[in-house]
């Protein structure tokens, strides 16, 4: 079900709450109202898809709705309740309502977020990718991390519960083309000349691979560039 683009009027009504004064209440009561009837409040309302009865869950760094800043219809929307669901690549978020004292928890369209800032993280809207983090990026050629969970369906005798792995991909984009990143003949592939100082680097840091990934690309990909003409 899509929310009218159209703004929508509703019946509004203010709560009584003696912790509160006046001013306050007419402030939050606008915040809401104004989210309500912004370009924020347009996509497919959200129903949950996945049963899960353990910690694991399909969603980025927390089950919990996390602070985000988004910029979607071509408009900025800063510290709105966010969850960005790794197993569907959608961004779920949460306002507070003045109908029936419910919130409206919508499911946001793609094609329509430019980028969303979520837990320090930076994650920009890939028209083939989807949402990813750009660990590098530079006029030549760029690095993109991709978060996936992958569901684990479990039967029981009396429900279906899910459990999720995670995962996370790397691409390089060169030529505007997106190749994701298997091992070091990737980079061979794409920049032949330099194979000797390919090889190299992925022996000599091995290590640093393991332990930070994003930093090894980093490393990789700034010194690369500079032999590419």
């Amino acid at each position: 079900m899509k929310l009218s683009l159209f703004p929508i009027y509703l019946l509004l009504f203010f709560f009584n709450n003696k912790t509160l004064s006046q001013k306050d209440n007419n402030k939050k009561f606008e915040q809401i109202k104004d989210l309500q009837n912004s370009s924020l409040c347009y996509g497919n309302l959200f129903i949950e898809r996945y049963a899960k009865i353990t910690k694991s869950h399909n969603y980025f760094k927390s089950r919990d709705y996390l602070k985000a800043d988004i910029f979607y219809r071509g408009e900025l929307f800063e510290n709105i309740d966010t969850k960005y669901d790794l197993t569907n690549d959608d961004i779920i978020i949460k306002i507070n309502s003045t109908i029936n004292n419910k919130p409206l928890i919508i499911i946001l369209e793609q094609k329509l977020i430019t980028e969303v800032t979520i837990n320090k993280k930076k994650l920009v809207n890939n028209k083939k990718l989807g949402l990813v983090e750009h660990i590098f990026e530079s006029d030549k050629l760029s690095i993109l991390k991709k978060y996936k969970k992958k569901p684990i369906k479990k039967l029981n005798k009396k429900f279906i519960n899910y459990t999720f792995t995670e995962e996370q991909i790397y691409y390089i984009n060169y030529k505007s083309q997106n190749t994701d990143i298997r091992n070091k003949n990737t980079f061979i592939k794409l920049f032949p000349e330099h194979n000797k100082f390919i090889k190299k680097f992925f022996k000599q840091h091995r290590k640093l691979k393991i332990s930070s990934t994003d930093l090894f690309y980093k490393k990789l990909t700034s010194n690369l560039i500079k032999l590419i003409n």
